[in-house]
Formats: structure tokens, sequence, C-alpha cells
């Protein structure tokens, strides 16, 4: 069952934010078809003033599509636990 997210969801598929379950549901099977809206979610995300964010996963290459799109935005990794960890208190701040 989907419940009504506690924090904005933006789903790549229409690169809009949504707050219906029953639309998050739907649009998580669209993604499964459809093109990744990826520079329209970051510069969405972007226009939010959002100007920090974490990369969750091993690797960095969501870090780099970032900063190519919105050169001023950061993003921390968080290959490990400990990077993780950092990378939350970096974005607290």
């Amino acid at each position: 069952n989907f419940k009504e997210p506690k924090i904005a969801v933006i789903q790549n598929v229409d690169a809009g934010v949504n707050d219906d379950p029953v639309q998050i549901k739907r649009n998580l099977v669209k993604q499964l078809y459809s093109p990744v809206r990826w520079v329209d979610c970051v510069k969405l995300i972007n226009g939010k003033k959002i100007k920090k964010m974490i990369e969750c996963g091993p690797g960095k290459i969501l870090s780099g599509l970032i900063r190519r799109t919105e050169p001023k935005m950061i993003c921390y990794g968080s290959d490990n636990t400990a990077s993780l960890v950092k990378a939350i208190e970096e974005v607290s701040v």
C-alpha cells in the first residue's frame, strides 16, 4: 500500500512533484518504459533553492551529472556509512 509521502517526491517520468499515492504508483510503473527526465528534475530541484544533495549508493555518476546540469549545486556521495554520515552533516548545515 502506498501512503501520502512526508516529503516531496520528484519523479523522473514527469519531472514534477507528486504527493498523491495513486499518481506516485502510476508514475513508478511509467518509469519502467519512459525516458528519464533527469535534466528537468535537476532544474526543478535547483528552482526550489535546494543547493545540496546526497547521491545514495556506490559511485558518483549522478553527482557528475548534477554538476554538469547545475554547476552551483553540491552533491555528496555515500559509498559507505562514514561518507553517508558526513554527507548528512553537510546538508544539515
